[in-house]
């Protein structure tokens, strides 16, 4: 019985190392392509969290006018953690960029 839960514990221990030799060899092509997929995908999100930073600012400004300061806050707090995962997204989008770049330079010169 100990053998076997030793045997499935060095086997638990030896999958992430056989897993990243395989993330490792994919082919340069097929990281680029999947790093250019990020790319587009990053720039969609920084889109629609603009959209949502507008939208809160613009519900902050009518709470403000109406003199409803509750949610004047409430809006501010929310058009501030979406101009947050902007930011987010566009360190992501710089990362990916970086990574692209850095794909096909060994793509070309490999």
């Amino acid at each position: 019985m100990k053998t076997r839960i030793a045997l499935f514990a060095l086997s638990l221990i030896a999958l992430p190392l056989t897993a990243a030799q395989t993330a490792s060899a994919e082919p340069y092509g097929a990281q680029v392509a999947r790093d250019r997929a990020h790319i587009v995908h990053h720039r969609r999100q920084i889109q629609k969290d603009k959209q949502e930073a507008a939208y809160y600012a613009g519900r902050q400004a009518q709470a403000a006018r109406d003199g409803n300061y509750g949610a004047a806050r409430y809006f501010g707090h929310k058009k501030r953690q979406e101009q947050a995962q902007v930011h987010e997204q566009r360190r992501k989008l710089w990362r990916d960029r970086a990574e692209l770049r850095r794909d096909r330079y060994w793509r070309n010169h490999y």
